[in-house]
């Protein structure tokens, strides 16, 4: 029993929390990484009247208040605008590891397509558009609020061959907070994912099987060692209506403690 606490011990001292946002501890946005934004059918990013950082009224990832008072990080995106994202721990995921990210987050309105969590690729060929580089994504396929988990288990540099298949999906309340926690490990021969919702453990399905999981495989960390792939939150894409949510806790580490809290697992 002595040997066993001493390995318990031994274990929580080598932990790490690699990146930890708490809305209500009114912690700077910088704690995320790199702000991403993206005009792409309208003009607004490109004028003196766009902060790089906090936007402007059309599209902003800033500090404030959700409508009932409770301290948040808003995401919001006006209609024809793309991306409001932060890149996470951006070029300094490794090989060989796992991830535990938990995610308390509320959604108000959502368009179609539009992704509220990425681990997107970075590393040629698996980099693509179309959504072929986004080897784990949260997304609302066609505006409803039904939530699917899409993976790419089995990278392709032929985008049209690599593109994610569902394996998960459930319908949620618009104006509700949810905690999730993600779990990926980036060997590129035994990978997994695993979700947590609401602090249960969902059950997949294997695209390629059929079979139920609880630990889904794959290579979701394709190309080289370091970087291949990151953390991405916010919103992207769904740009045929006004996007808008909040979040109010995000963490990263390299345990599955450090995030049971923000992922509400008991």
């Amino acid at each position: 029993m002595h040997f066993l606490s001493l390995l318990s011990l031994a274990a929580a001292a080598t932990a790490k929390v690699l990146v930890k946002y708490d809305a209500d501890a009114n912690d700077d946005l910088s704690r995320f990484g790199q702000v991403n934004y993206d005009c792409w059918s309208s003009n607004d990013c490109g004028t003196a009247n766009f902060d790089a950082v906090n936007g402007n009224a059309s599209l902003h990832f800033r500090a404030g208040y959700d409508d009932q008072g409770v301290r948040a990080a808003e995401v919001h995106k006006a209609k024809g605008f793309h991306r409001a994202e932060h890149h996470i721990y951006p070029g300094n995921t490794e090989v060989d590891q796992t991830y535990y990210m938990g995610y308390k987050v509320r959604w108000d309105t959502v368009g179609s397509g539009l992704i509220v969590f990425q681990f997107k690729s970075y590393h040629k060929p698996y980099a693509q558009y179309g959504y072929a580089n986004i080897p784990v994504g949260l997304l609302f396929k066609d505006g409803s609020p039904v939530l699917t988990l899409a993976a790419i288990q089995k990278p392709d540099a032929n985008p049209g061959s690599n593109q994610p298949k569902a394996v998960w999906s459930k319908a949620l309340d618009l104006g509700t907070v949810y905690q999730f926690g993600i779990v990926i490990n980036t060997s590129q021969s035994q990978g997994f994912l695993q979700v947590y919702f609401n602090g249960k453990l969902i059950t997949m399905t294997d695209p390629y099987t059929g079979e139920k999981t609880q630990k889904l495989a794959g290579n979701f960390f394709p190309g080289g060692d370091q970087g291949a792939a990151d953390p991405k939150i916010g919103m992207y894409g769904g740009n045929d209506v006004v996007d808008n949510g909040y979040i109010y806790d995000f963490v990263l580490a390299d345990s599955l403690a450090d995030i049971k809290s923000v992922a509400g697992i008991a």
